[in-house]
This record gives C-alpha cells, structure tokens and sequence, in this order.
C-alpha cells in the first residue's frame, strides 16, 4: 500500500492512538459499505481495512512513516545483538530438542523428554519475555520520533522492530512445536 494514512485521511505521525484508527475507519465503513453505505465502493472498503491493519501494527506504521525502501538498510543496535545472544542459544536448544522430539517414536522416550521440553518451553518464555518488553520500550519511543522527526532515528527504530518482530515470531513458533 502506497500510503496508508492518507487512505484513511489520518496524520503521518510515528505514534496513533489505536481509538482514532478505529474510528476512522468505522467512519469510512459505514459510507463505503456495500450493503448500507451512502457512496459504497467495495474496493475502496478493502484499501480502508489495509490501511488501518498497518497502522495498528506499530512497526508496519513506522514503516509506512518512513517509506517502505529505506526501512531495513543499515545496522542494528548493540542492546539488540546483546539480545539475540541470549535468544540464539535458546532458539538452537529449541530446535535440538525439537529434533529429538521427532525421533521419539514410543510414549516412554517421550515421557522421558518431559524434563527437558519444560525447561525448553520456560527459557523459551523467559526471552519472549524480553522480546516483549523490547517491543514495549519501541512503542514507548514512536512519540519522540514526532517531536523530532529525524529519519536516521526513525529507521533504527524500524530496524529494531523488524529484528524483534522477527525473533518473537521464531520464538513462538519454537514454543508450539514442544508441545
């Protein structure tokens, strides 16, 4: 999508407030509707609804903010390669077990996994924990890109959230596979 904001007539601002993209686009549902708007267009409906998704998503909204090409070039911040060194050994422990899971054919060599898949799921917790609030501390950034809207800082920021969006989808999916 080419702009978001505008298709949604919002401000290009780094924070929104989720209420006000609701809002707007229960506004524009209710003309653009097929079944019941006063100017209805299907397709201008389905733009709305996009448009609103990537808003919502703090990192796809920075993204549009910023502009799709120039989101994910340069490098990441040391705090998060201090991170992915704490997430990496996890993810590897994750994928060992996971293949040993897999050649645990009898419900005894499975039982016998229990210990090591619940230590697994918990370390594996314990950095989504972190990814969290890593994602949390990015949020709580998006207004001072506002205030002072430097691109550099904007795209670091973008940056960040593509590598922590990354990861705790990863993590997630290591977690489902334990079980």
């Amino acid at each position: 999508m080419k702009d978001a904001f505008a298709e949604l007539g919002l401000p290009r601002r780094a924070a929104l407030d989720p209420e006000t993209i609701r809002q707007r686009l229960h506004e524009l549902s209710k003309t653009l509707h097929p079944d019941g708007g006063s100017n209805p267009d299907a397709e201008a409906l389905e733009r709305a609804n996009q448009a609103a998704a990537i808003l919502s998503d703090p990192a796809q909204r920075l993204r549009q903010w910023i502009g799709e090409s120039q989101a994910h070039s340069g490098s990441i911040a040391p705090e998060l390669m201090n991170l992915f060194s704490e997430i990496g050994p996890v993810i590897q422990a994750a994928d060992a077990l996971i293949a040993k899971k897999r050649t645990a054919k009898t419900a005894l060599a499975q039982a016998l996994l229990t210990p090591e898949v619940t230590n697994a799921q918990q370390a594996l917790m314990a950095v989504g924990a972190q990814i969290r609030e890593s994602l949390a501390a990015c949020e709580a950034r998006l207004p001072q890109i506002d205030q002072d809207p430097n691109l550099e800082t904007a795209e670091s920021l973008s940056r960040e959230f593509a590598f922590l969006g990354k990861w705790q989808r990863e993590i997630q999916a290591k977690f489902s596979s334990l079980f």
